[in-house]
């Protein structure tokens, strides 16, 4: 069994029991619209996120070539309030060492997970995850080799709630 469905398992402990609770996913914020890669990072969904089903996260936005190069992560969150001591939103071109990066930090990351363009997880078969929501974002590592640097990118962020 892979990380993402142990991780929605726990989820029930937060869940209410809701019978017919439909799945849903919400997407809010705004994704970095950054000016050296004419490229956003953005996402959709394939499939909805309903017990026993299988559901792709598709980055839309992934975009290479030989200057700029980037690798994507998506984050699981429980939370679109706090990141540790942090309210989110949170801009992320106030990171310290990395004033480059682009977009928001929408959810807290309890999980991360490295891929590429896609991202595929079952929901597990649980009647006690109906109603449970997380959250979900893309964050990309972008790097312009010409220029030796590199910095983050966000997506917007989305609301999944587990239904059927």
């Amino acid at each position: 069994m892979s990380l993402i469905p142990r991780i929605l398992a726990m989820l029930f402990i937060s869940a209410a029991s809701v019978t017919g609770q439909e799945a849903g996913i919400r997407f809010y914020g705004t994704p970095c619209n950054d000016t050296v890669t004419p490229v956003p990072v953005l996402f959709r969904y394939e499939g909805l996120p309903k017990l026993g089903a299988s559901v792709a996260i598709i980055n839309t936005g992934h975009y290479t070539n030989r200057v700029i190069s980037q690798t994507a992560y998506i984050t699981l969150g429980f939370s679109d309030k706090r990141i540790a001591a942090f309210a989110l939103p949170l801009d992320l071109s106030v990171i310290p060492f990395n004033p480059r990066s682009c977009g928001s930090l929408y959810t807290s990351t309890e999980l991360i997970a490295f891929g590429g363009g896609r991202f595929v997880f079952t929901v597990p078969n649980d009647a006690r995850l109906l109603g449970a929501r997380f959250y979900q974002q893309i964050l990309e590592l972008r790097c312009n080799l010409q220029r030796r640097e590199c910095y983050w990118a966000a997506s917007m962020g989305a609301e999944v709630t587990i239904g059927t």
